[in-house]
């Protein structure tokens, strides 16, 4: 069993704007289907630092799985705003060189929803807020991101009232569209999206 863990490009987990057991639920369900998996610390409690900030604590954490694991590449699975650092390391840091496949799950790649705007004063302390919020010079950058020889899907939810699907995903080889909200997609409780994630994970480029 540990040999054929070893012979796949170990996961990291790139968590969304507030570390919660959301991660540490994803980390066992992928090591339960024979995964190596690493959680990437962004922040203690909650993303105060900007998108590109994160973006290279990011770097980091893959050059130290890499070498960890004797790997020449891995796989990023992002969630939430955990997408958009992924995207930012892969199109602006050469990411694209070390990451083999980037799932994003319940990505905010139009923007949060436009009500949630309310929320901006909440900006002071989250900068990464007003990366993502809709129509910012960050969204548009990654629409036209170069993403290399990695591969890009999406699992979102049909029904997520927090995050907004962006017209454009021309940069996805899938995009994987499941019933159910940004939360319990997001905190590993949609089946579904589950099986999507080991689905992509597993295939072959």
């Amino acid at each position: 069993m540990r040999e054929a863990v070893l012979k796949k490009p170990p996961v990291l987990l790139v968590p969304g704007i507030a570390f919660d057991y959301a991660m540490l639920v994803w980390k066992f369900i992928l090591e339960f289907n024979g995964f190596s998996v690493e959680i990437v610390e962004l922040y203690r409690l909650f993303a105060t630092k900007t998108i590109d900030e994160q973006a290279r604590i990011l770097s980091a954490a893959v050059d130290k799985a890499l070498k960890k694991y004797r790997a020449q590449k891995c796989c990023l699975v992002g969630f939430s705003l955990g997408t958009a650092v992924s995207l930012r390391y892969i199109q602006k840091m050469a990411g694209n060189k070390k990451v083999a496949k980037c799932v994003n799950v319940v990505p905010p790649f139009g923007g949060t929803r436009r009500y949630l705007v309310l929320t901006a004063p909440a900006g002071i302390f989250i900068k990464s807020l007003w990366d993502i919020f809709p129509g910012s010079r960050f969204l548009e950058e990654i629409r036209f991101g170069n993403t290399g020889e990695t591969e890009i899907s999406v699992v979102c939810g049909r029904e997520d009232l927090l995050c907004s699907r962006m017209a454009d995903l021309s940069f996805a080889k899938n995009i994987i569209s499941v019933d159910g909200g940004h939360i319990a997609i997001y905190c590993g409780l949609n089946q579904d999206a589950i099986a999507a994630v080991i689905s992509l994970l597993s295939s072959k480029k």
